[in-house]
């Protein structure tokens, strides 16, 4: 008896499913999601968590003991992330996954478990922003339910069911038209033996919104469960099975207030349910979010304050007033930025230094000790990495080397540091490294494979990091962002100085096949566009493209600033102070220093005058003609000079290269100009790097002077 007693307390601690086939619940904050998933298969609950701005996850393994061990941050291949959801997708492996939904990008992605490669879910919509597990075919694993929210008016967005089996997924029916895209997906019992609905947020055009459900059937079908109308726009929602309630309640509130309001469920007759008159229940200070922590005997309450500054966990039946049990303070100098059930009534903590604002970085598990919560372990989330979210390899339409101006029709991230990379049928085959900290370097390499963001292998060419034996490369830029498969806006974005009732003509075109669409609103309807007929806008606009393919490219998007053109009087244009800039263009913009940058895009007010710039405006700036340059750095050639450290080198045709370094690219980067000798062997132009430097690492960039 003993010895059992002990494995039942252990079995408290460590934390295993709160309900048997429960659904994992997915919690927001601005910055993050997160849930709790099994990710290893040991019967142990983990910990999830997304940064949504960059698509990179962080993992939180729970050991035996019940602390939490950090995986490295990991990118999803995805950025600007709109929902995530957990759930059981393979068979034969107790070990969970989970599944993104990223509307930029026109993508939904699967991972069937935490390091699997991801699966591009089949097409539903335009602008994926919902993706839920959701048990209704009856199958081995969990189906998912994905929403979208930009087709065209009166019914922007859709409602799909999609079965999982046999390692990929098909779409059951068509999708549903909805009225709005639907938010906050998740899961949603009516009942311990009741089916499985999708319960979510629906935002209306008037500011409010409306809790909804919606049932599905075998087929894939959706139907329209009970709806809760009328609510604050910014309503959050979950749900709980609390003690004296024979059905679930859901529990809304709007951050900021200091109520919770509670809808009963009925059950009028046999598979049919209403929600009851909602009760409302104050907390007496302004709520930031409400929780749920399943328990068995009935779930308890959690409130996270507002700000952050502290949280509380309740008592609650369902019915009457939440009574307090513990109340809990972050860490100095942080916010509590969200929370994390952990089951058998434990949870964690998460805070970070602006709460739910900002990234968490920093843990506290919380185990269920009779009437209150004990600290069972604390500690620091792994930060995460300035590249993370960078791409490693690259898809041009052409070989780079080889073709001037090959354009970037694709990027991805396969790891750390990309060695190879090829095609196989449609799938990309990489081989990679994972960073393994400063005292290690890159660890063993892997090879993967990934699948193709683009329709088609035909035609692409993959850049990695790795170049050859003794020359590398590293792409610092751009973030990843989606390259928009080609899409070109002409002009490009930026502020148009017009006169009055002059449009701007813009044209939207591509050069892979299929045709793009266009819109000047979210709220409009999508056109096709021919590339020859402009676009004409007279008003400031953001102007959102996409190529219609199989499945769709993502949504590119440019903003017009148009504002009226700057009085210029004569006389004639004169440079009093002989800097260079004319007295009515100093005039117009307000500035006068040449080598000032007033809208720090890294030209000076010199070099946008003499490109015909806007000098206010960042993304209006002087073309440069070394965008496309491979900027090397290798091994010292046999007859380079005594001392060298590696060799520098760049094409020698490339016309106004400056060739600048820095020992730092902590933000800000202080870049200074190289002052040689360099040069001319070949068809290169060279410098040599001195192995005597002050700084055990220096960068490279090429600068582009007219």
């Amino acid at each position: 008896m003993k010895r059992l007693l002990t494995i039942l307390v252990l079995t408290e601690l460590l934390g295993v499913a709160p309900r048997a086939g429960a659904v994992a619940f997915t919690y927001e904050s601005e910055a993050e999601l997160t849930a709790p998933l099994d990710a290893d298969g040991d019967g142990r609950t983990d910990l999830l968590l997304l940064d949504r701005a960059s698509g990179v996850r962080q993992l939180g393994i729970q050991q035996p003991n019940g602390t939490l061990a950090w995986r490295d941050p990991s990118s999803t291949g995805l950025d600007r992330i709109a929902w995530m959801s957990v759930g059981q997708f393979t068979s034969g492996s107790p070990a969970g996954g989970f599944a993104v939904a990223a509307p930029d990008w026109n993508e939904a992605l699967l991972f069937p478990q935490v390091d699997l490669p991801s699966l591009r879910l089949p097409t539903v919509g335009i602008g994926p922003n919902l993706v839920t597990a959701l048990p209704f075919t009856g199958g081995p694993v969990e189906d998912l339910a994905i929403g979208t929210a930009w087709e065209d008016p009166p019914t922007p967005g859709r409602l799909a069911g999609v079965a999982l089996g046999g390692g990929g997924a098909s779409l059951l029916s068509g999708p549903t038209p909805e009225g709005v895209g639907l938010v906050q997906g998740n899961a949603l019992r009516f009942g311990a033996t009741g089916a499985w609905v999708l319960g979510a947020m629906a935002p209306q055009a008037d500011g409010t919104a409306d809790f909804v459900t919606r049932v599905p059937s075998p087929a894939g079908d959706w139907s329209q469960g009970p709806i809760q109308a009328g609510l604050p726009g910014t309503t959050r929602w979950a749900w709980g099975e609390f003690s004296a309630a024979a059905l679930p309640r859901i529990l809304l509130h709007t951050p900021g207030a200091q109520s919770v309001s509670v809808l009963g469920v009925a059950e009028p007759t046999p598979g049919s349910f209403v929600f009851l008159p909602a009760l409302s229940f104050s907390l007496g200070q302004g709520i930031e979010r409400i929780q749920v922590i399943p328990a068995t005997g009935g779930d308890l309450l959690l409130a996270i304050f507002q700000g952050g500054v502290s949280a509380a966990s309740y008592d609650f039946d369902g019915t009457h007033p939440p009574v307090i049990r513990q109340t809990f303070t972050p860490p100095a100098g942080l916010a509590f930025s969200g929370a994390t059930p952990f089951g058998s009534g434990n949870m964690v903590l998460l805070g970070g230094s602006s709460g739910g604002a900002g990234r968490s970085t920093a843990w506290q598990r919380w185990n269920r000790n009779g009437a209150h919560h004990s600290l069972a372990s604390a500690g620091t989330l792994p930060p995460i990495p300035a590249n993370a979210a960078r791409p490693d390899v690259l898809l041009f339409g052409g070989d780079p080397k080889l073709q001037e101006g090959a354009p970037l029709l694709g990027s991805l991230r396969a790891g750390d540091w990309s060695l190879a990379a090829q095609f196989v049928g449609p799938s990309l085959q990489v081989t990679r490294a994972s960073w393994q900290g400063s005292a290690t370097g890159l660890g063993p390499s892997s090879t993967g494979l990934l699948p193709n963001p683009l329709p088609s292998p035909d035609g692409l060419f993959p850049e990695v990091n790795q170049q050859g034996p003794d020359s590398s490369i590293a792409f610092l830029a751009p973030p990843l962002s989606p390259p928009v498969q080609g899409l070109v806006f002409s002009p490009p974005a930026g502020t148009y100085h017009l006169p009055s009732a002059t449009p701007l003509l813009v044209r939207v075109t591509s050069g892979m096949p299929g045709t793009v669409y266009v819109r000047t609103s979210l709220s409009d309807p999508w056109s096709p566009t021919d590339g020859v007929t402009p676009i004409e806008l007279t008003a400031s606009t953001t102007l959102y493209a996409f190529l219609q393919q199989e499945p769709p490219g993502p949504v590119g998007s440019a903003r017009y600033l148009i504002v009226n053109a700057p009085e210029i009087q004569p006389p004639p244009s004169t440079d009093a102070n002989l800097n260079g800039l004319p007295d009515d263009w100093e005039r117009a913009f307000g500035l006068s220093d040449p080598n000032g940058d007033a809208d720090g895009d890294g030209a000076s007010n010199l070099e946008e005058y003499r490109a015909g710039t806007d000098p206010l405006d960042p993304a209006s700036k002087p073309s440069s003609t070394i965008s496309d340059v491979h900027l090397l750095a290798r091994l010292p050639e046999a007859d380079a000079p005594a001392g060298t450290l590696c060799t520098i080198a760049w094409p020698a045709t490339v016309p106004g290269a400056v060739l600048e370094s820095t020992p730092d690219l902590t933000p800000p980067v202080a870049w200074s100009t190289v002052g040689g000798p360099f040069a001319t062997v070949g068809a290169e132009r060279v410098y040599h790097q001195p192995a005597a430097t002050a700084s055990a690492e220096r960068f490279f960039r090429l600068r582009y002077q007219p």
